[in-house]
């Protein structure tokens, strides 16, 4: 029997963020359908919207979120790497989550589950996803920069993407985290 989360949010006219998530979660599901990325993911079980109330209900990803020493970023950033690549040859699309945090990253053995889905599709800046998983890390700056260099690469490569310098992109990326953090408050 799968744990079911509900969510919900404060007021009806916050109710764009369930409906958002919900409809995510159904269109992620329908791109790894029958793949191996089909539990990565909650399941979208329920939506319910009566013009005054709205929540939605979901599978519940197992795991605990992602905590440095605890838990591997080389597994997260495999997974993440090997779930982009199959979208964009499996489909032709590469969905960024959007808000990809530690805190949104859960870890449950070798298995990397992604939460959260809220801000999907609210940035199309190909790499913004390891860029934010990364720098929201407390890591020494050599640290940092020598992951950037490792998956960025790698993340690009897996797509199909050839980018002359990934150094040119954190403008842009620190940017879109402007971006999406003014959004959220």
């Amino acid at each position: 029997t799968p744990t079911l989360c509900l969510k919900t949010v404060r007021t009806y006219s916050e109710g764009d963020i369930c409906r958002h998530s919900y409809e995510n979660l159904k269109m992620l599901q329908q791109k790894v359908k029958g793949s191996d990325y089909t539990e990565m993911f909650a399941k979208p079980l329920y939506l319910y919207d009566d013009g005054s109330l709205i929540f939605t209900i979901e599978t519940a990803c197992p795991g605990e979120k992602f905590s440095l020493g605890k838990h591997d970023v080389e597994l997260v950033m495999e997974e993440y790497i090997n779930w982009q690549s199959y979208l964009a040859k499996k489909t032709q699309t590469i969905i960024q989550h959007g808000d990809m945090t530690p805190d949104n990253v859960l870890v449950s053995g070798k298995n990397v589950y992604l939460i959260d889905y809220d801000y999907e599709g609210d940035n199309w800046t190909q790499g913004f996803d390891i860029f934010n998983f990364l720098s929201k890390i407390r890591l020494s700056p050599e640290i940092l920069r020598s992951y950037y260099k490792r998956y960025l690469p790698l993340y690009f490569k897996s797509i199909g993407a050839h980018v002359e310098s990934y150094e040119s992109l954190f403008p842009i990326y620190n940017a879109e985290e402007t971006k999406r953090k003014a959004g959220k408050s």
